[in-house]
């Protein structure tokens, strides 16, 4: 008796857009850096709808950004705002009230490695990378110095101030275990996901909005005492807020530098 293997074709699934009048707008909330622009690949081929953004984004690949995401085609919505309300350049004056998130996918990244991230993208663009010497400069001294307070208040509003429905996505256990941590958000997001579906998101190139790192440009080398101090006295505060025993408490704690 002969057995057949499946051969699973990933490129022939297709992503579309929604036709729905009135669909549960959910937040992907995160900080500049953290990684939303994969996410959102991973979650458009988790639910086979495309995604969309409070902002025009600008990028080719994510058709969803140059749509109004309150014309009932998307329903998860890239944010970096700290705010339950959204809209877009592209929606019409009478979509202003009607843009309120029911619930939120927060992204939780390292902030050091966010920061840098970040700091690439103002100096040299989404995918390229700035050079050593930017990164000895004052400007980056300033920069995290200012941007670190902002990730505390971005990250104590969507853990604390946003009170509906939140799956709180840790970045670096999605990169470890991406199927087991799609999973849970398929079932926070109440989609069902095939096997077929999993296995093709497994075999997903991530490398398109991933830079390739020279070998300096690692946090151990960028952030000097003076700035870990600054890094960690923020991580240290928003732990201060969490209960000890959660994961999300034991993340904060590991990023220490």
């Amino acid at each position: 008796m002969s057995t057949e293997v499946e051969t699973i074709d990933c490129h022939s699934r297709s992503i579309h857009f929604l036709q729905a009048s009135n669909p549960p707008y959910v937040a992907l909330a995160s900080f500049p850096g953290s990684g939303n622009t994969w996410t959102r690949l991973l979650l458009e081929e988790l639910t086979g709808i495309y995604t969309g953004s409070i902002y025009t984004d600008g990028m080719s690949k994510m058709s969803g950004s140059r749509k109004c995401p309150l014309d009932g085609e998307v329903f998860i919505i890239k944010t970096h705002a700290t705010r339950y309300r959204f809209t877009h350049p592209f929606c019409k004056s009478n979509h202003t009230s009607k843009g309120y998130f029911g619930k939120a996918i927060f992204i939780l990244r390292d902030p050091y490695n966010a920061l840098i991230a970040d700091f690439n993208r103002h100096k040299a663009g989404k995918i390229t990378t700035a050079s050593q010497e930017v990164f000895k400069s004052t400007d980056w001294r300033v920069f995290v110095t200012k941007r670190i307070k902002r990730w505390r208040n971005f990250v104590l509003f969507w853990i604390k101030s946003f009170h509906n429905p939140r799956f709180i996505l840790i970045y670096e256990q999605l990169v470890q275990n991406k199927c087991e941590e799609l999973t849970n958000v398929a079932e926070f997001l109440s989609v069902s996901v095939s096997e077929s579906t999993l296995a093709c998101l497994l075999a997903t190139d991530e490398t398109q909005y991933k830079r390739t790192k020279p070998q300096w440009l690692f946090k151990s080398r960028l952030f000097d005492r003076y700035l870990r101090d600054i890094v960690n006295r923020e991580i240290n505060q928003v732990a201060s807020k969490i209960l000890r025993d959660s994961h999300l408490f034991q993340a904060l704690k590991g990023y220490l530098l």
